[in-house]
């Protein structure tokens, strides 16, 4: 039996570098996905589709892509989806934020979303990318922030605010009321 600081025996050294040349290789795989079902035309149009929540503990985005065909049909395909712990700073005044977590979450879709985008572009099945980007958030704070013109924000929402709007464009987000929002669902 090996402790945790013993050197590996020399008989087990093949074995583990081959372990890690397998780990190296798995970081290069790549799993060309389909938005759409072969047989059914080509892309016309495509959009992307993004929401953001969070709640006590984490915040989420979701992004989904709707592709129209030649054909005339529609297709929806998850494209994105992750959760996360809240970071620190989500407080204010030593009390959790929600507000702040929604800010979070939106800042970190907005950037994952320019990522998609830019994958997209670069393998071409972006071209179609005909309409901009729709973003949704159920938090009304979050849209007031990124409107807001007028009054000087604190630097933690204002730097945020600035990283959303250099990734997307105000117009394209909306607010989505918690009874319609399908990640509020799971919360009930």
């Amino acid at each position: 039996i090996l402790g945790w600081d013993d050197p590996l025996p020399l008989r087990l050294l093949p074995q583990w570098k081959e372990v890690v040349s397998t780990c190296l290789e798995v970081q290069n795989l790549v799993m060309p996905r389909s938005y759409y079902p072969a047989g059914h035309g080509i892309p016309e149009k495509q959009q992307l589709f993004a929401f953001a929540d969070a709640s006590d503990l984490a915040f989420c985005c979701v992004v989904y892509i709707r592709t129209v065909t030649t054909t005339g049909e529609v297709f929806v395909a998850f494209v994105y989806g992750s959760s996360n712990v809240l970071p620190k700073g989500t407080t204010y005044k030593g009390c959790l934020s929600i507000p702040r977590a929604e800010l979070c979450a939106a800042t970190s879709l907005a950037e994952k979303v320019r990522d998609i985008e830019l994958e997209l572009k670069s393998t071409g099945e972006g071209s179609a990318l005909s309409e901009p980007t729709q973003y949704f958030t159920d938090s009304q704070d979050v849209l007031d922030w990124l409107a807001n013109t007028k009054d000087r924000q604190k630097r933690y929402v204002a730097n945020r605010v600035r990283q959303i709007l250099t990734n997307s464009s105000l117009p394209s987000w909306h607010h989505i009321p918690c009874l319609l929002y399908t990640s509020d669902a799971a919360d009930d």
